[in-house]
This record gives C-alpha cells, sequence and structure tokens, in this order.
C-alpha cells in the first residue's frame, strides 16, 4: 500500500510543473461479477471513490492518475448448481488507475488506460457462513496485486461537473478455483462503473446553441 502512495505522490510531483495541470474527485458505484465462478449477471454493488490530478498534454488531449477505492466481487440468489442458498464475495482494492483522455468540444470524453491493483480486504460467503482461507491451498488463495485495462466514457454538464460510465476487466487471474467449471478454473474481475466527478479547474466547453 506504502507503493501506491508514493507512486500517486510522485506523479503529482512531476506534473506540479506543467502549465495546465489540476485535480478532481470522483464518486460513485460498481457493479460487478466474476468471470469463471459459473454464476453471471452484475449484482454485486460496491463503492467507487477516488481523488485524481491530471495534466493537459495537448489540445483535447490529457492524461490523469487516480487513487482509488473500489469494491468487488461476485453475488448471487439460490443456485441450485453450485451452492445450496447464497453465495457472496467481497473484495476491496486499492487502485492507480493512470488514463488517457480524449475532450471534444461539446463535453464528451472518451478515456481508455491501465490500473495497478492491491487487495486491501476479502471476504466470501456461502450460506452466509464465511469461508476460512487458511484451510485452501495457494492457487485458490487471491492474489495480491493485479492489473486491470478500463475503458470509459463521460458527459460534462457543466466545465467541472461530469458523469461517467466505465468498464474495467482483470488482466490477469486474482485466483483459481477448484469448484468452478470454467476453463483452467481462471477467475478474473469485471465490472461496471457509474461515477460522478468534479473538477477544480474546469475543462472548456463549446457547445453548438440551437438557432429559432
Amino acid at each position: 500500500m506504502k507503493s501506491i502512495l508514493i507512486l500517486f505522490l510522485l506523479f503529482i510531483n512531476i506534473i506540479a510543473n506543467a502549465q495546465t495541470f489540476s485535480g478532481g474527485v470522483n464518486l460513485g458505484f460498481n457493479a460487478s461479477q466474476v468471470d469463471g465462478d459459473d454464476l453471471s449477471g452484475f449484482h454485486k454493488l460496491g463503492l467507487n471513490a477516488s481523488v485524481m490530478t491530471f495534466v493537459d498534454i495537448a489540445k483535447n488531449i490529457s492524461t490523469s492518475l487516480e487513487l482509488q477505492f473500489s469494491q468487488k466481487g461476485s453475488q448471487s440468489g439460490f443456485s441450485p448448481e453450485k451452492y445450496s442458498n447464497s453465495y457472496r464475495l467481497k473484495t476491496d482494492y486499492l487502485e492507480l488507475p493512470l488514463m488517457l483522455h480524449f475532450t471534444d468540444k461539446g463535453g464528451m470524453q472518451f478515456s481508455g488506460g491501465i490500473s495497478y491493483s492491491r487487495l486491501i480486504n476479502y471476504r466470501e460467503f456461502v450460506d452466509k457462513i464465511e469461508l476460512d482461507y487458511s484451510l485452501l491451498n495457494k492457487n485458490e488463495s487471491p492474489k495480491k496485486q493485479n492489473f486491470n485495462y478500463i475503458l470509459g466514457i463521460s458527459y460534462f454538464m457543466t466545465s467541472k461537473v461530469s458523469i461517467s460510465i466505465r468498464f474495467d476487466h482483470s488482466i490477469k487471474a486474482f485466483r483459481y478455483s477448484t469448484i468452478s467449471n470454467y476453463p483452467n478454473f481462471r477467475q478474473v474481475h469485471r465490472l461496471v462503473s457509474v461515477r460522478l466527478q468534479y473538477i477544480f479547474r474546469g475543462i472548456n466547453i463549446q457547445r453548438h446553441k440551437k438557432q429559432f
């Protein structure tokens, strides 16, 4: 966790001398699932919150780095093929999304990037009973580190406030489960995030006005 904070502060220090840089905050929620757990549907809801700093690198193009808290996992109701009742996986990550953005004059922003993730909390329940991971083998235990790719689209309602949708997918498996019917028992996070963003400096928006 210390390495994440150091990298984030280093990025801030690098761009501090840039002529056009600013910061912002994001708050929203994740709807997530785990590919490879024999369940389907983005049923697990969780918090997505971050602070960010970004710098303009060309006309309409900027880059940003976030320090993000993201709750992921999987959740189901009755699933007779696998469990007698309910299942829930809760994972909390501290992440560093590094993004590249293109913003048009109408206030639409298109983004893509990669994120480093560090697992800080992990709990799994079957029939409301928490599993004991000290009894699992090494492959079934969750990995502490991972990387994700991210695609997003945002709409700026004002020069400082936007709403965004992001699609996030793990690049590597965060664990391998022997009870999964998925090939190689590989399990990865997949989620959709909806967030509200506030940028301190704001952007230049030149929407076309209707002519009467």
